[in-house]
């Protein structure tokens, strides 16, 4: 038989949002802001022979109003800095409601790196060229408002971030064979990528 709309109501389940709201008086500014970012750099190229040069560069970025999205159906424990538990329907801000998944511009991050660079042009039947960046992508998103701090794994903590790839190294070259023949190869190095634990529950 097919429930009614009455019957799964009155199990208590409570209907989610399939989209999400977008939260307003963000920034003191009274609406949703768009995100943007500072970016800066500086460097050196060097030409050490006629077929051979180097290049270094510091390059910056740091996004503002970065977009993320939380469950703005829930209430915190002002002694805990923790949610109180989703299945407490007493204490949701929207009783009516489950998930009420909902858009901050709240985020922030900072990337610095140092971007090296070599080049060979092609000379004596070969040419090489190599790229080493060192870098670092921390980045928070905000917490929620609610007149008390949060637990710091709730929003707000700066830390590392889940793309941030420490060292990431980029080879190739030709080298021109007899009778019109080349060979080539490229090689590519990227240290490990920070993974989000993933887990249900409040």
């Amino acid at each position: 038989q097919v429930p009614t709309r009455e019957s799964i109501l009155a199990t208590g389940a409570r209907r989610d949002l399939s989209g999400n709201m977008i939260a307003g008086n963000q920034d003191g500014a009274g609406g949703y802001h768009s995100m943007y970012s500072n970016q800066a750099s500086i460097g050196f190229q060097r030409q050490i022979t006629e077929t051979l040069g180097v290049e270094a560069d510091y390059a910056y970025t740091g996004g503002r109003r970065e977009v993320y999205s939380r469950n703005s159906n829930l209430s915190y424990n002002p002694a805990t800095g923790a949610n109180y538990p989703f299945t407490d329907i007493s204490r949701l801000p929207y009783p009516n409601f489950g998930l009420v998944p909902t858009y901050y511009a709240d985020g922030w991050s900072n990337y610095h790196a140092l971007q090296t660079a070599f080049t060979k042009r092609f000379s004596h039947s070969w040419q090489a060229s190599g790229t080493y960046t060192l870098s670092q992508l921390k980045d928070a998103n905000g917490a929620p408002d609610v007149g008390f701090a949060v637990a710091p794994d709730l929003g707000g903590e700066y830390t590392l971030a889940v793309t941030d790839q420490r060292h990431r190294a980029v080879f190739n070259g030709i080298w021109q064979l007899p009778h019109g023949f080349q060979l080539s190869g490229l090689y590519i190095f990227g240290s490990g990528l920070r993974y989000s634990s993933s887990y249900g529950g409040d």
